[in-house]
């Protein structure tokens, strides 16, 4: 059985294949207003960088203390995002 596409992307990887990878590693940084590191959270069902970015504003939302986040694929920086002044 073969599962071959002209792309070479299996069929199960979703179109998710960038770069020579498969999957994304996404996470978030919180930061502290001294860029401080003070939470790391994986974002595990973000396909794209459009997707983990609404998902990381939303989450900067719910969390009071920090003062940015910072989203990263591995070892590239996707974006980053303050909190809106209240």
């Amino acid at each position: 059985m073969s599962w071959a596409a002209p792309n070479g992307v299996p069929p199960w990887a979703g179109g998710a294949r960038r770069r020579g990878t498969l999957m994304s590693d996404y996470r978030c940084l919180f930061v502290d207003d001294q860029d401080q590191v003070k939470d790391i959270e994986p974002l595990a069902s973000c396909w794209d960088d459009a997707g983990a970015d609404r998902v990381a504003m939303t989450m900067l939302a719910d969390r009071r203390p920090h003062h940015a986040v910072e989203v990263w694929d591995r070892g590239r920086r996707v974006s980053r995002h303050l909190r809106p002044k209240a």
